[in-house]
């Protein structure tokens, strides 16, 4: 880091001198994906694809309740 001014400077000690921003690991989906069949995390299509099945099932129980307990 040359002729960098840090941020303060006590006379001894200059804090934040050796201070660099993290730096972002962009990952591609792919990547991403990869990465959470290695961890065991579920992908997010899967956590959708439950949930439309659930929506299914319930669709289904609403229209079977209604049928079985109508009116006649």
């Amino acid at each position: 880091m040359p002729n960098k001014i840090p941020p303060y400077n006590t006379g001894k000690l200059r804090i934040g001198s050796m201070y660099e921003p993290p730096r972002y690991n962009n990952m591609t989906e792919d990547e991403s994906r990869l990465q959470n069949a290695l961890l065991g995390m579920p992908d997010t299509t899967d956590i959708q694809r439950e949930k439309a099945a659930w929506g299914v099932i319930l669709f289904v129980a609403i229209i079977l309740l209604l049928v079985v307990y109508a009116p006649r």
